[in-house]
C-alpha cells in the first residue's frame, strides 16, 4: 500500500504543526487551518522564520582614500547599523548614529 502524497505533512499537522498552502497562480504560500489535502495541491509545514542580521560598523572619511568602514571591536563605538535579511542576505536598512558632541 502506496503512503498518501502528503502523508509526512498530514502527521506533522496532526502534532500541532502550521501548514502552509500553495498558491500555484500566484506562486505564493498560504496558511491554512484546515487543509483538505487534495493530492493535486501542495502543502508544507510552515517554515521557521528567519531572524535578520545586524551588523555595526564605524565608517569614516580618509582624506588619502577615500571611506573606509571598519568591523566594530569593543574599543571603537560604532556609527552605523546595518540590517540584513536573514534569508537573501540582502541589505534592507542602514541607520546613522550621529556622533556625541563633547562638553
Amino acid at each position: 500500500m502506496n503512503k498518501h502524497k502528503h502523508y509526512d505533512t498530514i502527521i506533522a499537522w496532526a502534532n500541532g504543526a502550521p501548514i502552509e498552502m500553495k498558491d500555484a497562480v500566484a506562486d505564493t504560500w498560504h496558511d491554512v487551518q484546515t487543509p483538505s489535502w487534495y493530492e493535486s495541491l501542495n502543502y508544507r509545514i510552515k517554515p521557521e522564520p528567519v531572524r535578520d542580521v545586524l551588523r555595526d560598523a564605524y565608517i569614516v572619511n580618509s582624506l588619502s582614500a577615500g571611506p573606509m568602514m571598519y568591523a566594530v571591536q569593543k574599543s571603537i563605538e560604532s556609527n552605523i547599523t546595518m540590517v540584513f535579511d536573514g534569508t537573501t542576505g540582502e541589505l534592507k536598512d542602514v541607520s546613522f548614529k550621529q556622533p556625541q558632541k563633547p562638553f
